[in-house]
């Protein structure tokens, strides 16, 4: 008997879905909001390997490197503590935390980003310094992204 397969991966809430297609055929596809983001949900039954492939435009998404600190040492790792987008889904409000005294670079996919308040736009990546602490403390601050 068929199996049916339901493939729901997240996207940017700024996203729009082109299109979906399930081996090379459209699919029929929902899309539901969640807050900091939105899902793509395809269903389909699988006949041995399948490739699913969705087109998108205006998506956005960033990428934080994770490092392990030393044996017995605490993290040093950025923290994106929430990220709120504005109805328009045109503006992106970061928290982030950071270890005091550290600069960190993210990465960036997708949509362009007009302007940034909070941190600096070098070529796809995110600069955040954040000032000199206590050795160990993190430091919270607010990075502003519009598109």
């Amino acid at each position: 008997s068929a199996c049916e397969m339901e493939f729901a991966p997240a996207i940017s809430p700024r996203a729009v879905v082109v299109g979906v297609e399930v081996d090379g055929r459209p699919a029929k596809f929902i899309v539901t909001m969640h807050g900091a983001d939105q899902h793509v949900g395809v269903k389909f039954s699988p006949a041995g390997k399948s490739t699913v492939k969705i087109r998108l435009r205006n998506n956005f998404a960033l990428r934080v490197g994770a490092n392990l600190p030393p044996l017995g040492s605490t993290s040093q790792n950025l923290k994106i503590v929430s990220e709120t987008w504005n109805a328009a889904h045109d503006r992106l409000t970061l928290r982030v935390s950071g270890a005091a005294g550290k600069t960190y670079d993210v990465q960036t996919f997708g949509s362009a980003i007009a302007s940034i308040d909070g941190g600096t736009l070098e070529g796809g990546m995110i600069l955040l310094i954040f000032p000199d602490g206590a050795e160990g403390t993190y430091v919270s601050r607010e990075v502003v992204l519009a598109f």
